[in-house]
């Protein structure tokens, strides 16, 4: 059997949608929340934390999700995981978790399955290949490959992680103001871990892919006209004045990416090659995602003093280096996903093609549809 685990921050209203979806799309065994580094003066210096804050928002992050997922009419289990090692973002950028609670689930102590601790010794028990999806910083992803029982039936990782800036041109802005990805930068030794040791196939999503304009949401009015999940929607209207903040009002629902990822590579039956490529089977689609092999090493921290927090995308010369024929590592470095958000509105269903939806929205709205 093969289960799929998600690790996911809960600051932001794009990683309940992928709970939500992860919860339909796959056989998800466990939703485990990470907590920020956080401070409650909001002019606090970037490397200063508050335990104790830190801790009540940890635990208010959890019972929002525990609370989500319950009313969706699931029983997946949602664990409490652990704290990130930092921030990259400045302490003003985040709001108090209670802004986002909109049914109370914190007051009201809606419970959970357990801590990290719980989590482990759930999923230890569980049998067949367990495959990750990385959402979030990779504390807890680290974490699970601590336990040997764990780590031998580790699968497939799909991780929303890093910011190249493709063929040379400006990066993509991120909230740090840098080339500085937040699943990367706030736990930075959690990262190079997975990087390093994962055992089997490892899929990375950067934000290069996650903040195209084709898969952005043009404004809060278009998603509220969305067939999906009316508790998202009240948590993206309270969220959107800060997402107007970093975004100039589009919508990214980032951590959508890797799980709709994940959901094609158990698919299977949607692997193609890329026409351009194929001959070295060095580029091919996974459903609408274009994925590049790369070397084991191809992802590796900068060097640079001034970049620190950054990755290096390493990219090798075609057909010549044995290491890339033995990698597990690939990138995601484009998709075939159209700019179709008005057709899949006016649809009372989305279509499918391949027995799949055919577009990021389409597949947004089949994911999660109330």
């Amino acid at each position: 059997m093969e289960r799929v685990v998600l690790c996911v921050d809960n600051y932001d209203p794009d990683n309940a949608a992928a709970a939500l979806a992860a919860d339909k799309l796959l056989n998800l065994s466990a939703i485990i929340v990470n907590g920020r580094f956080a401070h409650p003066d909001p002019n606090a210096h970037l490397a200063d934390k508050d335990d104790a804050f830190s801790e009540s928002e940890h635990l208010s992050c959890t019972r929002r999700m525990a609370g989500l997922i319950a009313r969706s009419g699931s029983t997946t289990p949602v664990f409490k995981g652990l704290i990130a090692k930092a921030s990259i973002i400045p302490h003003d950028m985040f709001w108090p978790d209670a802004v986002f609670d909109v049914r109370n689930d914190n007051k009201n102590q809606q419970p959970f399955a357990g801590d990290m601790d719980d989590a482990i010794s759930f999923l230890e028990k569980s049998d067949g290949t367990m495959h990750v999806i990385g959402a979030g910083p990779m504390t807890e992803v680290a974490a699970l490959m601590d336990s040997q029982a764990i780590y031998n039936k580790l699968g497939t990782i799909t991780m929303q992680f890093g910011v190249f800036s493709w063929g040379g041109k400006k990066a993509v802005q991120t909230a740090s103001g840098r080339k500085v990805q937040f699943n990367y930068g706030c736990d930075i030794e959690a990262g190079n871990k997975v990087l390093d040791k994962w055992p089997g196939e490892l899929y990375v999503v950067p934000t290069d892919i996650t903040k195209q304009p084709d898969v952005a949401i043009p404004d809060l009015e278009t998603l509220m006209r969305m067939p999906i999940n009316t508790e998202l929607k009240e948590v993206y209207a309270v969220a959107h004045p800060q997402i107007t903040a970093r975004t100039g009002g589009r919508i990214y629902i980032h951590d959508l990416h890797p799980t709709f990822l994940m959901a094609d590579l158990l698919r299977r039956s949607d692997w193609y090659p890329n026409c351009k490529d194929a001959e070295d089977n060095r580029l091919w689609y996974v459903g609408n995602y274009l994925v590049e092999k790369i070397g084991h090493n191809a992802l590796r921290p900068t060097t640079d003093p001034a970049r620190a927090g950054e990755l290096e995308l390493i990219r090798h010369t075609k057909g010549k280096s044995a290491e890339i024929d033995d990698s597990k590592h690939r990138i995601v470095i484009g998709t075939s996903h159209r700019a179709d958000i008005q057709k899949a509105l006016s649809q009372t269903e989305p279509s499918f093609d391949r027995g799949y939806p055919s577009s990021f929205f389409e597949t947004t709205i089949a994911a999660l549809r109330s």
